[in-house]
């Protein structure tokens, strides 16, 4: 059962580099898997199925790597040099339908990571509310500027805008004060 699904999970991403989601049918995917119509439907409901258990199990994937992160700005470059690898699959879906899986997936991960970040920070002697709050605080920030690369494509240079970024907070005395929580 699982053959079949990765079958399945990597022609979809195979036809997602050649073309939009709204592009794809079950009968391309059936057709170039060489699998008839009820297997396919034996492992998911349709399109939206099959997108939403893509993300969900490569969401997986990404977050088993156990990468280890010393800021969040470090896992935010990884993040987008792994999908620059998959840009036209990313965009695909961004602008897609599924947008919004999309979206929740990224913040997902997000989230995921500024947690494991800020459990490695015991000993800032924070509060489970203010650890939560600063949890909620680069998940936010992090998917934020994520998701804003994606709405222009991922044309502009992020990396260097982070970078940018984290010099103007550094050195800027009115944001001085973001600074040790940029550490």
């Amino acid at each position: 059962m699982r053959i079949t699904e990765n079958l399945i999970f990597s022609t979809v991403l195979q036809l997602l580099e050649e073309r939009p989601v709204s592009k794809i049918t079950v009968t391309d995917i059936v057709r170039r898997c060489q699998i008839n119509r009820n297997t396919f439907y034996y492992h998911f409901a349709g399109m939206e199925d099959l997108v939403q258990h893509l993300l969900q199990a490569k969401t997986k994937e990404f977050l088993g790597l156990k990468r280890r992160f010393r800021r969040p700005v470090t896992f935010l470059f990884y993040m987008m040099l792994v999908a620059s690898k998959y840009k036209t699959v990313v965009l695909n879906l961004y602008h897609s339908d599924m947008r919004g899986a999309l979206e929740a997936t990224i913040e997902s991960i997000c989230h995921h990571y500024t947690h494991l970040y800020m459990a490695s920070l015991q000993k800032m002697n924070l509060s489970d509310t203010d650890r939560e709050l600063l949890i909620r605080y680069w998940k936010t920030i992090a998917s934020g500027i994520f998701l804003d690369w994606l709405k222009h494509d991922m044309e502009y240079d992020m990396p260097h805008a982070i970078k940018r970024i984290c010099f103007l907070m550094a050195g800027n005395k009115d944001l001085s004060s973001f600074d040790q929580l940029k550490n």
